[in-house]
C-alpha cells in the first residue's frame, strides 16, 4: 500500500478495511506521523480505535514504535493522547525497545514530556523507570540519568528519591562517552544529595578517577572541579572511618 493510499484509508476510516491493514501497513504510526500534516484530522475516538487494535510491539524500519512516535508527535500532529491511552501504550509496548538512534521511551519522555504535551503522571513514570533498561545509552552517548539531570525540571518531570536512586545506581558509568557528559554536567551542578551520590560512585572507582585524570576531552576546569569534590568525599569517608575505629576502641 502506498503512502497516499494509507492516508486516504485513514481519512475514510472504514473500520472493516482498517482492521484488515492496521498492522501490516502500520496505520497507527502513519496516523501519528501525518495526522495534521496531511489533514487526516483524526479525533481522539478514532485514534483510540487504532491504538487498541494495533500490535504495539511492531516498529518501523528505523526502529520507532507507536509509543515512541506519539511521544514525539503528540503536540505537532494534534494527537492529544489521553492518560488512559498512554497507560495502554506503556503496558502493551516493549519498553526496553531502542530505535536506530539508540533511544528508549524513557529517554524520549525525559526530553519531551512538556515540549510535546504528554504530561506523564507519577504512576506512569514509575512504571516506565522500573521497566526500562537504565544502562541504555543512545547514539549521542547519553542515557536516562543524563536527561533526567539536564532536562527533567524544564520538562515538568518530578522524580521522587527512589526513582533518582534507581537512575543513579543502575547507570553505566564505565561508558566513556556517557561519563564525559555526566562529568561536564556535574561540574556546574549545585551540590545536592543526587550529586553527592554520583560523586561517591566516582570516588569508589579508581578506574573512573583515572579516566577523569587522563581524559583529553575534558577541560582542566571540569577535571579540577570533579576531582576536588571527589577528594572531599574520599577524605570525609576516611575521617569518618578513623573516628569509628577510635570510638570502637574506647
Amino acid at each position: 500500500m502506498s503512502h497516499n493510499q494509507k492516508t486516504e484509508l485513514l481519512k475514510e476510516f472504514d473500520k472493516a478495511k482498517i482492521i484488515n491493514f492496521i498492522n501490516k501497513e502500520n496505520l497507527l504510526i502513519h496516523a501519528l506521523l501525518y495526522n495534521k500534516r496531511e489533514e487526516i484530522n483524526l479525533k481522539n475516538g478514532k485514534i483510540d480505535f487504532l491504538i487498541r487494535n494495533t500490535d504495539l510491539k511492531n516498529s518501523l524500519e528505523n526502529g520507532w514504535n507507536a509509543l515512541m512516535v506519539v511521544l514525539e508527535t503528540n503536540l505537532s500532529q494534534e494527537i492529544n493522547i489521553t492518560s488512559e491511552q498512554l497507560d495502554y501504550l506503556l503496558e502493551n509496548s516493549n519498553i526496553k525497545h531502542q530505535n536506530k538512534l539508540g533511544e528508549t521511551a524513557l529517554i524520549m519522555i525525559l526530553q519531551g514530556n512538556k515540549t510535546n504535551n504528554i504530561n506523564i503522571n507519577k504512576k506512569q513514570l514509575d512504571y516506565l523507570i522500573n521497566n526500562s533498561n537504565i544502562k541504555t545509552i543512545n547514539k549521542f552517548g547519553f542515557n536516562a540519568l543524563f536527561y533526567a539531570l539536564a532536562a527533567s525540571e524544564a520538562e515538568n518531570i518530578k522524580l521522587n528519591k527512589q526513582q533518582w536512586l534507581k537512575l543513579i545506581k543502575e547507570s553505566f558509568f564505565d561508558s566513556r562517552i556517557l561519563a564525559d557528559s555526566i562529568y561536564i554536567y556535574l561540574a556546574d551542578m549545585k551540590m545536592d544529595w543526587r550529586k553527592e551520590k554520583i560523586l561517591k560512585i566516582l570516588a569508589g572507582n579508581k578506574n573512573l578517577i583515572k579516566h577523569i585524570v587522563d581524559n583529553k576531552r575534558l577541560t582542566d576546569k571540569v577535571k579540577n572541579k570533579i576531582l576536588a569534590e571527589t577528594d572531599k568525599i574520599i577524605i570525609n569517608k576516611a575521617i569518618n572511618s578513623s573516628i569509628k575505629k577510635i570510638r570502637n576502641k574506647i
